[in-house]
């Protein structure tokens, strides 16, 4: 039972906090001469959201300690406590990493987080606010492909949203769940790129996307005059993500080592569906790196048993093994690498696949007991351990000895084959990718 019966409010957890807000928030508006009371969209606030959580907390059941006093759990509830008591502010832009939480429900994502970006820029009164954000990571326990789509939608959807790919940075071996990875800094480099290239692109160029996809159209010699291979050539923008042209080449990804096939680079990240049997097939590929005025374009070698193809899909599973790249390097912290996001192209109406919902998206993985323990442990521990573990330099201590480091994530890494003719990529007989 709590019996802390300290009434001073600036002893409260977060209340200074609180009180700060408040008056940098009321000489903002006194200043602007304006005053208009918050936006609540199915919120608790129904006229401050301070004041909402104040009395919450003193009508709670833990006698004024109440450990959310900010009612940061339910709708809108986030935007109450954090964001609206800053709407007077004025910055460029936001860098958003969230949808951990959403992953189940791409569909509803796909139209909440659009409706987040419009409505944050109408409430800040800024229509051009930048917005980068990072589609999320590989990861080994459940299969976020749809998910991720979802995320991208934004990207094709609204101007000024630029998106930082992070599909080779999944960390299946973190201390806190491989929900949360430990790469922070590629994810920092990559995010400010995508950042820069947005909004301040105009004071030159910047390397901030891996190949972006454009088309797939059939490879222009009959299989018969081409060693037996049918197959497809994908297209990517001009431009090679402000990339050096001719740079673009496949890598392993962080810790493939450690899960899935382990197989790295020995497994192609490509396949295609096929349009008459539904079945999913992973396929064979090759590398032009100066191909498309040094864009770079892939062959695919589609298995003579596939007669059409419905679908053709990059990274599009859980944890891919092997990444398309530009730039030099690979997943690497400080390298001038970057991914191409995974993708799913609809080869019948030539667009973008549909954001869909799995059928069972907890079936892919097993969730530990410590899953979603992070945000508990991280109350549990005093605020001094946290800024040691915060400023420990995850990068130098687990980058793989081909980049200066001592770890050996990536090790046992098969051969880069996205270079070799396409019957020597990959052994087609494993199991097809995710559906």
């Amino acid at each position: 039972t709590n019996t802390n019966t300290n009434t001073n409010d600036d002893d409260a957890p977060g209340l200074s906090r609180r009180r700060l807000l408040e008056e940098i928030v009321a000489e903002i508006e006194a200043s602007e001469a304006v005053r208009t009371g918050p936006v609540v969209s199915g919120g608790a606030a129904e006229n401050d959201p301070f004041e909402a959580a104040v009395a919450n907390d003193a009508k709670g059941s833990l006698g004024g300690n109440d450990p959310d006093p900010y009612l940061t759990h339910g709708p809108s509830t986030i935007w109450n406590g954090m964001i609206y008591p800053i709407r007077k502010f004025r910055f460029a832009g936001v860098a958003w990493y969230q949808g951990e939480s959403n992953f189940a429900d791409p569909v509803k994502y796909s139209c909440l987080f659009p409706a987040t970006i419009t409505a944050w820029r109408a409430e800040f009164g800024n229509p051009g606010m930048s917005w980068a954000f990072v589609q999320l990571h590989a990861y080994n326990l459940h299969d976020w492909s749809e998910f991720r789509n979802a995320q991208a939608s934004a990207a094709r959807k609204l101007p000024g949203v630029v998106m930082a790919s992070a599909i080779d940075l999944g960390d299946p071996t973190s201390p806190f769940d491989p929900i949360h990875p430990r790469y922070k800094q590629e994810v920092g480099r990559r995010l400010a790129h995508a950042a820069i290239a947005s909004r301040y692109s105009v004071y030159g160029g910047v390397h901030y996307s891996g190949p972006r996809f454009q088309d797939v159209r059939p490879i222009a010699i009959a299989p018969e005059d081409n060693h037996g291979v049918k197959g497809l050539v994908l297209k990517f923008e001009d431009g090679n993500g402000g990339a050096a042209p001719g740079t673009t080449h496949t890598s392993a990804a962080a810790a493939c080592s450690l899960t899935g096939s382990k197989k790295c680079c020995g497994e192609s990240p490509f396949s295609v569906v096929d349009a008459n049997t539904g079945e999913t097939k992973r396929v064979p590929f090759w590398v032009d790196n100066a191909g498309d005025n040094g864009a770079g374009k892939v062959v695919l070698s589609i298995p003579n048993d596939v007669k059409d193809v419905k679908e053709v899909r990059y990274a599009w599973e859980g944890f891919p093994q092997c990444l398309l790249y530009n730039g030099v390097g690979g997943y690497e912290a400080y390298t001038d690498a970057m991914p191409a996001a995974p993708w799913c192209f609809d080869a019948v109406t030539g667009a973008p696949c549909p954001i869909r919902n799995l059928p069972n998206p907890w079936a892919a993985g097993v969730r530990t007991t410590a899953d979603m323990g992070f945000t508990t442990m991280l109350h549990e521990l005093p605020v001094r351990d946290l800024i040691q573990w915060g400023q420990k330099d995850f990068a130098e201590e687990y980058r793989p000895a081909s980049a200066g480091g001592g770890a050996t994530a990536g090790a046992g890494e098969g051969a880069d084959v996205g270079d070799a003719p396409a019957p020597d990529v990959v052994d087609t007989s494993d199991a097809p990718a995710s559906s």
